[in-house]
């Protein structure tokens, strides 16, 4: 081939390969920011994966419960009058408790369930003579919840081992009453949901009668009571 053809054809092979080296520069960096990509997706689709798979807090459903309570109501039993010009008066209904139990706490469902025993007493001392009613029970109750916070509860208050005692100086009384039961509405506000430990507030009205051993005679024994509770 002549010189000059030979030249013509090297300079127009010369645009050629450099189109083709800048093509192959370009797909190449193209291919990196590809691939720095699909790392940075893979990375934050792990970071996701990693969170929900994250296990959730387990529902505590079984819970025990500890309170004491305030009662005021029922029929008169006893109206002492001392000789140091004090007086002292015991109401069927009135009287301090002290009380352990269990609560359940159903996680998808608005009802849950609540039983506790324990001891109520009602003291009346003085330097001549003292008077006491003490009266053991078992609450069973289901509670509703109408919100969060807020929760009702229908139940039965069974008394059992209940008796009166009065003393002075000449004599000594015991009175005991049978077993007996009674309906129980309650209201409960809860003070704290997110802790271990739950503390609430209830107020509930129990009907009740107490039928005194070896006679026919009923004493009236339905009580208001203010309670405070910690479920743990």
């Amino acid at each position: 081939m002549p010189r000059l053809l030979r030249h013509i054809a090297t300079l127009k092979r010369g645009p050629l390969y450099c189109c083709t080296a800048l093509c192959c520069v370009l797909g190449a960096q193209t291919n990196l920011a590809a691939e720095t990509d699909s790392v940075e997706q893979a990375s934050a689709n792990t970071t996701n994966t990693g969170e929900m798979a994250a296990p959730a807090k387990e529902h505590q459903t079984w819970r025990f419960n500890l309170g004491i309570s305030v009662a005021h109501g029922g029929d008169d039993l006893i109206h002492a009058q001392f000789e140091d010009g004090s007086s002292g008066k015991i109401r069927a209904g009135n009287g301090a408790a002290l009380y352990l139990g269990t609560f359940i706490d159903r996680e998808n469902s608005p009802i849950d369930f609540l039983i506790n025993g324990g001891l109520i007493q009602e003291s009346k001392n003085a330097e001549e003579g003292n008077a006491d009613l003490r009266k053991f029970f078992i609450d069973t109750l289901l509670l509703y919840r109408v919100h969060r916070k807020h929760r009702l509860g229908l139940g039965i208050s069974t008394h059992f081992l209940s008796s009166l005692d009065v003393e002075d100086l000449n004599n000594s009384i015991v009175i005991d009453f049978e077993p007996a039961a009674g309906i129980t509405l309650q209201y409960e506000y809860i003070v704290q949901l997110r802790s271990k430990a739950i503390p609430s507030i209830g107020l509930r009205y129990t009907d009740i009668s107490y039928d005194i051993e070896n006679s026919s005679e009923r004493i009236d024994a339905s009580h208001y009571a203010l309670s405070l509770n910690l479920s743990f």
